[in-house]
């Protein structure tokens, strides 16, 4: 049964042993992978029938192909499906790539009945549960949307030009179709200007620009909201920019725990002091070090095992007492107890790209859980949580079949 959770983006990566490295630096990781990737129908991963599996990018003639009006079809549905927000619409997609497997899915752009943005679905064959994320509020735009701001105006008039590459677990950057050359990319990442990524062929290929399924797409499933809970009334959240703004330093790691102490100290006693004394503790607290520089920011590094330490020792004095859980194999479960009990969690996670690790660190604030009308006693959970880089929900997967590994601390009072 696919499960997918909702959280937030703060950025990592790390060895697979608990090394969490807060900043996207990337770590050289050496995990044992399956041969290659599975392509798995969506009707199979709904309905539990056996289907046929194909390597990315291959294609076959009993396939059948994605295409973007199938991927503005699905989200329309999706839509639908989540009640609050019926008066949402699919807009346009854009297609994402893998440099090492090709064309692997679709971001669908929301809108209201307005025009204006509201949030993103992204739709990935890699995995088996095809949504990879999702995120419906006000204003929103994806995570590609907002890399490509910033591709230089030369590119600006021919679209065709620009490829959005998928570096990271929920990191995209935007880059020259045919060399590879990062044009702009999320700066926790540092990226040269002249940086390549290389891929494995080029999207005039042929098969490494198709998307296909391994069988017949008969069913548009229907989704409908059987539960939700959030930690907490309100949604905390800190922006990367702000934080580099005030403390001249960034870690995913941090800015995760950054969003729990907010949550668990209280606000007359939180807000007395300011975002950078907070950051800069925290920092210290968690054995977090810098792993390089930019522009006159550090970005650091945290040991996994360092997270939970370090917020009950913060916590600790402003007179709160609270507990923690780790795990390296976490699930949902334990997420929604732990948000059914008012708290919060941390879920971090990382994927391998070009023989190297990129992640992302980040708390958990909620969870949803869907029931698939197409298929009798299947369910798509989701974790909740708040966007170390943009300060926006973003609904991710954690069970994305290509995450290096995965983990999770839980805390509790």
């Amino acid at each position: 049964m696919s499960q997918l959770i909702v959280m937030a983006l703060g950025s990592f990566s790390g060895n697979g042993k608990g090394m969490v490295v807060s900043g996207g630096k990337e770590v050289v990781m050496k995990v044992s992978r399956r041969a290659f990737l599975l392509i798995a129908a969506y009707a199979a991963s709904l309905i539990g029938a056996p289907r046929t599996v194909l390597a990315a990018g291959k294609k076959e003639s009993n396939k059948v192909q994605f295409t973007e009006e199938m991927a503005l079809e699905f989200a329309k549905t999706f839509v639908q499906g989540m009640g609050e927000t019926s008066g949402l619409v699919p807009t346009g997609t854009t297609k994402i790539y893998d440099p090492d497997l090709g064309a692997i899915g679709y971001i669908v752009d929301i809108a209201d009945t307005f025009g204006s943005p509201h949030g993103y679905i992204i739709y990935d064959v890699t995995d088996d549960s095809l949504i990879s994320e999702y995120s419906f509020e006000p204003d929103v735009i994806s995570p590609y949307a907002s890399v490509s701001q910033d591709v230089p105006m030369l590119y600006r008039d021919d679209d065709s030009s620009v490829i959005a590459l998928k570096t990271g677990p929920f990191s995209y950057v935007a880059a020259e179709r045919d060399s590879g050359i990062v044009l702009s990319a999320p700066e926790p990442y540092g990226y040269d200007s002249d940086a390549v990524i290389p891929l494995s062929s080029t999207p005039d290929s042929g098969s490494w620009n198709d998307i296909f399924f391994a069988d017949n797409l008969s069913v548009n499933p229907r989704f409908k909201i059987i539960e939700k809970a959030y930690s907490s009334g309100e949604f905390i959240a800190y922006r990367e920019d702000i934080i580099k703004q005030k403390t001249k330093s960034y870690a995913c790691g941090v800015s995760a725990l950054l969003c729990c102490a907010e949550f668990y100290i209280p606000a007359e006693s939180f807000f007395k002091y300011g975002t950078k004394y907070h950051y800069d503790t925290l920092w210290s607290l968690s054995n977090t070090k810098e792993i390089y520089s930019s522009g006159g920011v550090k970005f650091g590094s945290t040991n996994f095992s360092d997270l939970g330490p370090a917020l009950v020792s913060y916590c600790s004095q402003y007179w709160q007492t609270i507990q923690f859980e780790s795990s390296i194999t976490p699930v949902f479960l334990k997420f929604k107890n732990t948000v059914i009990s008012k708290n919060f969690g941390i879920f971090g996670c990382g994927i391998n790209q070009n023989g190297q690790r990129k992640g992302h660190i980040m708390p958990v604030e909620g969870y949803m859980r869907f029931q698939i009308a197409e298929s009798m006693g299947s369910f798509m959970a989701a974790l909740c949580v708040s966007d170390g880089w943009y300060g926006t929900v973003r609904y991710l997967n954690p069970n994305y079949a290509r995450y290096t590994d995965t983990f999770g601390v839980f805390f509790s009072r």
